[in-house]
């Protein structure tokens, strides 16, 4: 049996022996090893975050304007670079293969949601035309459109839209041609797509159909390729019905 002060300065070990203190502090330490989990956690490089291409910036900010009417581009947004893509996407951008998988499946919704979208100005004479081109149709679901200039978050959003824009029909048109064979990948983009306000905007399907060139809508709307254009992107089209005028 222990004195009392043995038994002050011992405890009992696994097997219910006594140990005194004097016998553990000569006893070399332990060291401890980390849990596994945290071990592969320490030894893994974070994946850089996602790279988005014109196509790709432009679904992810369209997408995220047209989620709630309350969304914008903050201020601080450079609109000469292409946009942080946490800013406007709701998914970890940073997870590898996982977050490339996630933006292709945005991208798809984001033209089959929105099949038809516009962004224009309020205040011109321009947008305006465009708007009523498009009253001639019945499209469902109707037209996404954006008026960028009565917009909170304009002074970045105008700058931003044109760029990203006018990168994407430069290389739409770049592949147009491609496969019509008519000219090659390295050939210049059509002076249009240099227009530094491309507005007001047409995309269906995601592609750019006409930057600031009414004339163009006119025209397809009359050929009947413009309908043509957006059963293809997935909306359901057709000719509005006249508005009867009343009697005086």
């Amino acid at each position: 049996m222990v004195d009392y002060y043995e038994y002050n300065t011992s405890r009992g070990n696994s097997r219910g022996q006594v140990e005194h203190h004097a016998d553990l502090w000569t006893r070399p330490k332990q060291k401890n090893k980390p849990h596994r989990a945290t071990a592969l956690l320490s030894h893994a490089s974070p994946n850089p975050p996602l790279t988005l291409n014109p196509e790709e910036e432009l679904a992810a900010v369209s997408s995220h304007l047209a989620a709630l009417a309350q969304n914008v581009i903050p201020p601080h947004v450079d609109p000469s670079r292409m946009i942080d893509p946490q800013l406007v996407l709701d998914f970890d951008v940073a997870a590898g293969k996982r977050s490339e998988e996630e933006l292709k499946v945005l991208v798809q919704q984001t033209w089959e949601h929105n099949p038809v979208v516009v962004y224009c100005k309020h205040y011109s004479p321009q947008s305006r035309s465009l708007r009523n081109i498009l009253s001639k149709l019945d499209i469902q679901p109707p037209p996404t459109i954006f008026e960028v200039d009565v917009r909170p978050d304009s002074e970045v959003l105008m700058p931003l839209i044109a760029r990203v824009i006018n990168a994407v029909f430069a290389v739409q048109s770049s592949s147009d041609h491609d496969s019509d064979g008519t000219e090659d990948g390295a050939s210049s983009p059509p002076a249009s797509s240099l227009n530094p306000f491309p507005l007001p905007a047409l995309l269906i399907g995601g592609k750019v159909i006409s930057g600031g060139d009414v004339e163009l809508v006119d025209r397809l709307l009359e050929n009947g390729k413009l309908k043509e254009m957006m059963r293809e992107a997935g909306a359901e089209v057709k000719d509005a019905k006249k508005k009867k005028k009343g009697r005086r």
